[in-house]
């Protein structure tokens, strides 16, 4: 009896170490630009989730399918600064960001690291983006 529950102890481990050392398949990267990212938006009020443990501000959408809005910061190559805000679907979104005199840019966005993304407008200037806590 003892050794049939070893047994099964170590089959269970081992299906275990299997699954979680799978290779995932990732989906071919798509580039950033107007074009590829969808229009996000967040329309549903009834799948609207909102949890302050997180860094989004809140979530729509049906479990794995949800779409995250964040306050974020944001520098251009010139280190000017902006604050926005952005809607994100996976690992793309987009929204609009604000310089320090009132202009509004939109913009779309690619992860490029936790809490971190990369931000185009319609003239290709590229925005480091981080969010806000």
């Amino acid at each position: 009896m003892k050794k049939t529950l070893q047994f099964l102890v170590a089959l269970i481990a081992a299906t275990l170490l299997f699954n979680t050392c799978r290779k995932k398949e990732t989906a071919k990267a798509q580039p950033l630009v107007q074009e590829v990212v969808q229009e996000i938006t967040i329309d549903s009020i009834t799948n609207h989730h909102e949890d302050t443990t997180y860094q989004y501000e809140y979530r729509t959408g049906e479990s794995g399918d949800y779409q995250y809005n964040y306050d974020v910061i944001a520098t251009d190559v010139d280190e000017n600064e902006f604050e926005g805000n952005i809607n994100v679907e996976g690992k793309y979104g987009k929204g609009t960001i604000t310089d320090l005199e009132g202009n509004e840019i939109e913009i779309t966005t690619e992860w490029i690291g936790y809490g971190k993304l990369l931000g185009k407008d319609h003239d290709s200037n590229e925005y480091e983006i981080l969010v806000k806590n």
